[in-house]
């Protein structure tokens, strides 16, 4: 006989993080400084730094304050294999959880394949972004019930 505990509907509301705010803006940070301390010339540093801005102002807004029309703020997974993400813009996406799926009890990175895409969706969750209680179920339910490796069809090349 099996256990319906697991199968109610699990909802995640994210909320911004300071603790995922210090990492990424400390690990820019190191970047930017390990580029001053090389002796690469300046037509190679300044295109580096401002990659490096750039790519802090790409991940903070989705991943860190969550204010981004594409961040995913709400995450509801249903009893089954299907997941649905909701962005900020109002975007609803359906998608299936990918083996590469990392489960810590201080991190939690889930990374999904969206239908019809090549696309894949990556949703970065730490502790100070959920309920402790809401925290501790999804990684109880995603250690019972891990994601499965997928077959590969015919029309996909890899």
């Amino acid at each position: 006989m099996s256990s319906t505990a697991y199968a109610t509907p699990l909802s995640l509301e994210l909320r911004s993080s300071a603790t995922l705010g210090v990492l990424v803006t400390v690990a820019h940070a190191g970047a930017a400084v390990s580029l001053a301390f090389t002796s690469l010339p300046l037509w190679v540093l300044v295109p580096g730094a401002v990659g490096v801005l750039v790519s802090l102002l790409r991940v903070f807004p989705r991943f860190v304050s969550l204010r981004h029309p594409d961040a995913v703020h709400r995450v509801l997974w249903p009893a089954g294999d299907e997941w649905h993400l909701f962005t900020r813009g109002g975007q609803e996406l359906v998608g299936t959880l990918l083996p590469e799926t990392y489960l810590r009890p201080w991190l939690v990175v889930l990374r999904f394949k969206l239908p019809r895409s090549r696309m894949r969706r990556s949703v970065v969750i730490l502790p100070d972004m959920l309920d402790a209680n809401v925290m501790r179920r999804l990684r109880v339910r995603l250690g019972l019930n891990p994601p499965r490796p997928r077959r590969r069809g015919a029309d996909e090349p890899f």
